[in-house]
């Protein structure tokens, strides 16, 4: 039998071969190191979660800030790795957890802000609704969340790529402003601000990117 697209995405995360890859190519340094930096100083308390954080740089860096970072991804291997990519005095807790899961397994204002960067763009857009009133109740009333996604024309696609070093199938869901801005509105959360961007490659295509800055309202 065909295997649907999130399959494709489940196997290529947990592969350890790609893993590696992954972790070669990115490193342990963040990319978005001042756009961590300003999101943390919107934040009301200490308390951040990195949902979908992959090998967990962007989570070690709100650590290095001086936050109670914690880690949250799908991939046991993104996971095991994550552990041990650095040492610090403040270590983040890493846990294998399905963000669409995330409003079952955390109290209510558990957070004072969720980081989402690259993460959501692979859940399917009938469960994003999900997803978002987790969110919502995880932070606190005004806590801030940052979605970082590929824009383009509404819907999914499946993208073969080698560029951890393996051949790979992936699915993202490519979002529209006006969409995403509608379901975020729907399930609680205020649209502060959207910055447009380009960086990086999804296939053979240059990627373009809508960073949604958000705030729960309860």
């Amino acid at each position: 039998m065909e295997k649907d697209g999130q399959q494709k995405t489940q196997e290529a995360y947990f592969d350890p071969k790609i893993v590696a890859g992954y972790l070669e190519k990115h490193g342990k340094h963040p990319k978005l190191t001042s756009q961590v930096e300003q999101f943390a100083k919107t934040l009301s308390g200490k308390r951040v979660i990195d949902v979908g954080c992959g090998t967990g740089h962007d989570t070690y860096y709100f650590a290095k800030l001086g936050y109670e970072a914690v880690g949250v991804d799908y991939s046991p291997e993104m996971i095991r790795v994550a552990r041990e990519l650095e040492e610090t005095d403040n270590p983040p807790i890493f846990e294998v957890l399905d963000m669409r899961d995330i409003g079952n397994r955390f109290e209510e204002n558990s957070f004072d802000g969720a980081w989402v960067s690259a993460s959501l763009l692979h859940i399917p857009q009938e469960d994003v609704p999900t997803v978002l009133q987790g969110l919502r109740k995880i932070v606190v009333n005004k806590g801030k969340i940052y979605i970082g996604l590929k824009s383009g024309k509404q819907g999914a696609a499946i993208v073969k790529e080698d560029k951890y070093g393996q051949p790979m199938e992936r699915e993202f869901i490519f979002w529209e402003e006006e969409s995403f801005r509608k379901v975020a509105e729907e399930n609680g959360l205020k649209v502060e601000k959207v910055d447009k961007g380009e960086g990086g490659k999804t296939g053979e295509e240059a990627t373009s990117w809508l960073n949604f800055y958000l705030e729960a309202e309860k």
